[in-house]
């Protein structure tokens, strides 16, 4: 992505909505799931980005991150946590193997390769280890941000099941998210697919900040699936949280 969108990202992480539910969603699941008997469980967030949820992750454990993109690690570093640049695809990195949690939160929709970068970490967890993933969801809801962010792919359940065992790894939860804004999400995409057509302009980032009270509701709207996810899974949402053992 774009310098700009890091710089953005960054600054919005730490109140905007969706980051703070998301957020709050990714934790509880990794609460949940993290394996036990480690005094000091190692947590890699694989392609961190600015870093607020390796800030969050560190809560955990012993937390590090892993970030292809320069700007993003120099605002990562920023923060105070443990990140170190990499290339896409490399099969090294300078904190080891042994996870016990590795998290790719919003990454696989980028990456050309899924199931091999999958099978890449998979060999970097321990034997038990689990891996947390969230990526978008429904190739219809594809906006104008899908574009800007560089996707290449949103997911369904059932493919996202398909990818992570042909990785080979054991499924635990695979659930949608943010379900009760999916239908105002589906709005938008389609009257930005529809304006682009109509009227082609440069693309632009949805992100930006919103008025206190609106960002608020939202943010309570979407954290208020965490306690649900920790005994369903969802059958619809925009975006899919899944879980996979080593």
């Amino acid at each position: 992505m774009r310098d700009d969108i890091y710089d953005t990202t960054f600054e919005l992480e730490e109140r905007h909505w969706w980051y703070v539910a998301r957020r709050a969603i990714v934790l509880d699941a990794a609460k949940a799931w993290l394996p036990t008997g480690a005094a000091t469980p190692r947590i890699l967030d694989y392609g961190c980005g600015t870093g607020r949820n390796l800030v969050a992750l560190g809560q955990l454990g012993d937390a590090y991150g892993l970030e292809p993109h320069p700007r993003a690690v120099e605002l990562a570093r920023s923060r105070g946590v443990r990140v170190e640049a990499t290339a896409d695809g490399a099969t090294e990195h300078p904190f080891g193997d042994d996870f016990d949690l590795i998290c790719m939160l919003d990454v696989l929709e980028h990456v050309e390769h899924d199931v091999e970068a999958l099978a890449r970490l998979r060999s970097w967890l321990r034997p038990g280890g689990r891996l947390l993933l969230t990526v978008p969801a429904y190739g219809w809801l594809w906006s104008a941000e899908d574009d800007v962010s560089h996707h290449l792919r949103r997911y369904t359940r059932p493919r996202l099941r398909s990818t992570v065992e042909a990785a080979g790894l054991s499924l635990c939860k695979l659930s949608y998210f943010n379900s009760v804004l999916l239908a105002p999400q589906a709005i938008v995409a389609a009257s930005q697919r529809v304006a682009r057509r109509i009227r082609p302009r440069e693309l632009r980032s949805n992100l930006r900040p919103l008025p206190s009270v609106l960002n608020g509701v939202l943010r309570r709207i979407m954290a208020a699936e965490v306690p649900i996810l920790r005994h369903v899974d969802l059958p619809v949402g925009s975006s899919i949280v899944c879980v996979a053992a080593r």
